[in-house]
């Protein structure tokens, strides 16, 4: 967030401390709001969870050279991954309708890539006539992208933590081939909030030579408050040059929207593992009182790494894939899944914390060596 208090999300531009934002809503609807917007004093932390540089000399094998559009294009840059935590930058008591950061790049790549981001992290008021929240990236440049973690219409979103990577839209060939990209189910202009299902065919820039997996991210929901909160984003039929993206709700759930990340990359990449984990059975983990006292309900569940790995501590970006949860004593949604690594795998804690409800839900991991 800039310090003079410049807001610009996508949804209207703020300066000063009193400010009015115009939003657009479909059905088209036009409201005018007021917000307090408090200013930060002093230069917030730009990029948590950056990695060493030895670290990274073994993480991103910088290519050669790339081919974009039959071009030949030199390049010495591959990927980045990194997390950004609203709680490093304002006290969950003093929740904004808007959040944004600056995100610096480690390196700077050779052209603008393309940022995938996955909600690991949530904690967001009961109450709320239409909960939901919106969390992207824009601005991106070759040295960096703006971050936003937004609320929807009523809703306070008290934190958010969300992990992100971004690859470069050339082909690398000397680097792990990530292709990344997002779907929303707004594309579709024939869906209603009724939809269950929503499917799409990406296509990939450009086929992969080795049978690729996909891995999708929840990026942002909104859902009406008479129904549950449930939502599922997966992808199937994946083949060389492309997949079909899902973004799904059942039962009572009505949901205005719902986006979804995606990262694909060759399966038998030597440095990359990745899964999905599940809790086994939702059980009592706690009391509410969060992080010291545990979880309230959710699972411990223990996940190896591939034997082909490399005996070395990866870094693991792990977000939401599916959640079913409900606000049926206006406590608002408070789901977190967190995961001690070592070079073997992954202790997984995964479920709900404060007053929030789980009944299911997956996240999807990324481990990159």
């Amino acid at each position: 967030m800039d310090i003079d208090g410049d807001i610009d999300s996508g949804r209207g531009r703020c300066y000063g401390w009193w400010c009015g934002c115009l939003e657009v809503f479909d059905p088209p609807k036009f409201e005018l709001h007021f917000y307090w917007v408090r200013i930060f004093i002093g230069k917030a932390v730009n990029w948590e969870g950056k990695m060493s540089s030895d670290r990274r000399a073994n993480l991103f094998r910088t290519p050669d050279s790339t081919i974009a559009n039959g071009t030949l294009v030199n390049t010495t840059h591959g990927s980045e991954i990194g997390t950004f935590d609203t709680r490093n930058v304002r006290s969950w008591q003093y929740p904004e309708p808007w959040l944004s950061q600056w995100i610096d790049f480690e390196e700077a790549f050779e052209s603008a890539p393309i940022v995938a981001i996955g909600l690991k992290h949530i904690n967001i008021a009961g109450g709320a006539v239409t909960l939901g929240m919106n969390t992207y990236a824009d601005q991106i440049n070759a040295t960096g992208f703006m971050i936003h973690v937004d609320s929807v219409k009523d809703t306070y979103v008290y934190t958010a933590e969300v992990v992100w990577l971004a690859a470069p839209a050339y082909k690398a060939s000397n680097a792990t081939q990530y292709q990344v990209g997002t779907f929303s189910t707004l594309d579709n202009p024939y869906r209603t909030s009724q939809t269950a299902e929503n499917a799409h065919r990406v296509t990939f820039p450009y086929p992969f030579t080795d049978f690729p997996t996909v891995v999708v991210w929840l990026e942002a929901f909104d859902f009406s408050q008479s129904g549950g909160w449930r939502m599922f984003a997966y992808a199937t039929d994946v083949d060389l040059t492309g997949f079909t993206i899902h973004v799904d709700t059942w039962d009572d759930a009505i949901m205005y929207s719902g986006n979804a990340s995606w990262i694909a990359f060759p399966a038998a990449s030597e440095n990359v593992d990745f899964g999905i984990v599940a809790p086994d059975y939702i059980h009592q983990m706690g009391t509410n009182s969060w992080p010291s006292s545990g979880w309230v309900d959710g699972d411990y569940v223990h996940t190896d790494f591939s034997a082909a790995m490399p005996d070395t501590i990866p870094v693991v970006l792990m977000a939401w894939t599916a959640m079913d949860s409900a606000d049926s004593a206006g406590n608002g949604i408070a789901l977190d899944v967190a995961g001690n690594v070592t070079d073997s795998g992954i202790d997984f804690q995964i479920g709900s914390f404060y007053n929030g409800t789980m009944y299911a839900g997956n996240a999807s991991w990324l481990a990159v060596f």
